[in-house]
């Protein structure tokens, strides 16, 4: 059986949040700190997919990547570089997986879970 590699992401919205402060552990630090957060929705998502993609994008903020080459990935499937003859690739950086969190999971009508979570999933994420 061949496995389904296609995902469809119905939202990504990232959002600018005030760092987290430690007194004088950021100081002197130019330009500032800046925190992101990323939010994810899709159907199913491919091992890295969503770190690859948070990477991707703190690339295009870098300038390490353009917005039209995550557009090509997206339509293409991949990062090779087109009609390179030594078959390369975009390089950039695969977001770490600290800070990665799995926040809800909906597997419809058909599986029903009655859970509560161990503590509030919000609380120190914003």
């Amino acid at each position: 059986e061949t496995q389904k590699t296609i995902c469809t992401l119905s939202s990504i919205r990232i959002v600018e949040q005030q760092p987290l402060m430690l007194e004088g552990y950021f100081a002197g630090i130019d330009p500032p700190l800046r925190n992101f957060k990323f939010q994810v929705t899709g159907d199913r998502f491919l091992y890295k997919m969503v770190r690859l993609l948070v990477g991707a994008c703190v690339a295009v903020g870098n300038q390490q990547l353009e917005v039209d080459d995550v557009q090509k990935a997206l339509d293409n499937g991949s990062w090779e570089i087109p009609n390179d003859k030594d078959s390369r690739r975009k390089q950039f950086k695969c977001a770490p997986a600290h800070g990665l969190v799995l926040r809800h999971v909906d597997y419809g009508d058909d599986v029903v879970f009655d859970w509560q979570p161990l503590r509030d999933p919000d609380r120190n994420l914003h």
